[in-house]
């Protein structure tokens, strides 16, 4: 909020020089891994893998499923692999490349020109941008995106000319894994202190309390809400709802967990411990946000054992 409030009082000339030089400082900075999610170093064709047994092919899959801080160009996201027939892993084509930061100095001059006095605030004008950007996802559009590749493919290692980032805009199929990408770059562009997490989410049904397991990308944010900081996680896609006190629909916010992980955050990355709790919606007032807890329960969890 203080590099918003900073922004806010720039003139039009200062704002784009100011955002171009942060933007190039972030690209700037060395990343140990080049790649979020999952990756295969050997990958047969699925044309061949009919011929090829567990014995005589060896697999080594390197996971990387936390990203601290800003996710540059060039970075690879895997947000999915799947076993074949023979109960081996395969790429199964769901990757791209980031290929573009465009649409960050696009959010950062949309938020300075947005009603925003809190970061609850902050965190709806952000959902409102990202949903803006892609547009409202159609879950068949999205099916049709997922194409089986083979890793001797050249589209596997070329970024520029298959699967992008840059696809997803106004394209009706962006999912967890690109609004947290979107908000894991804006915050850390605006100063925060936060993750881009590739795990999974169990949503429990209001009628028949079962939970449904679904992998998930969110984000976990270090939050100064009171006088002591906290750690929590901050859910974009799947997200709660806003009402006045008359209980009249608002919007749409993310979901912010009361869960602070502060003292048990490497035991959550490592998956020994997942975050369970109650869902809310909230309730607003004069610019002030008040949780209402309601009786369905969300388990938030890493699921290192891509038991897929």
């Amino acid at each position: 909020m203080d590099y918003l409030d900073y922004l806010k009082t720039l003139n039009s000339g200062q704002l784009q020089t100011a955002i171009s030089s942060r933007l190039a400082r972030l690209e700037q900075i060395k990343k140990e891994c080049d790649f979020i999610g999952y990756d295969l170093d050997i990958n047969p064709s699925l044309k061949n893998i009919n011929n090829i047994t567990d014995n005589e092919l060896k697999i080594n899959i390197t996971i990387n499923n936390c990203w601290r801080g800003y996710i540059p160009l060039k970075t690879k996201v895997i947000y999915g692999i799947t076993r074949n027939e023979n109960n081996m892993y395969c790429n199964s084509g769901d990757y791209y490349y980031i290929d573009t930061n465009e649409y960050l100095p696009e959010c950062i001059n949309y938020l300075i020109n947005s009603e925003i006095y809190n970061e609850y605030d902050l965190y709806d004008y952000l959902l409102k941008f990202i949903i803006k950007y892609f547009g409202i996802t159609k879950q068949n559009k999205r099916d049709k995106y997922y194409t089986l590749i083979s890793k001797n493919d050249t589209s596997y290692f070329n970024p520029t000319n298959h699967r992008l980032f840059s696809d997803f805009k106004n394209s009706n199929m962006a999912l967890c894994t690109e609004y947290g990408i979107i908000a894991q770059n804006v915050l850390s562009f605006l100063g925060c202190d936060i993750d881009y997490v590739l795990g999974s989410i169990l949503i429990q049904d209001e009628t028949t309390k079962v939970f449904d397991e679904v992998y998930h990308a969110f984000n976990i944010i270090k939050r100064k809400p009171t006088n002591q900081s906290t750690v929590n996680i901050l859910d974009f896609s799947c997200y709660t709802k806003t009402y006045d006190t008359s209980f009249n629909y608002l919007n749409s916010t993310p979901f912010i967990s009361s869960y602070d992980l502060t003292h048990e955050y490497d035991s959550f990355i490592n998956g020994e411990i997942d975050i369970e709790e109650y869902e809310y919606i909230y309730e607003k007032y004069n610019n002030s946000y008040a949780p209402v807890i309601n009786n369905k329960k969300r388990i938030y969890s890493m699921n290192q054992d891509l038991n897929f």
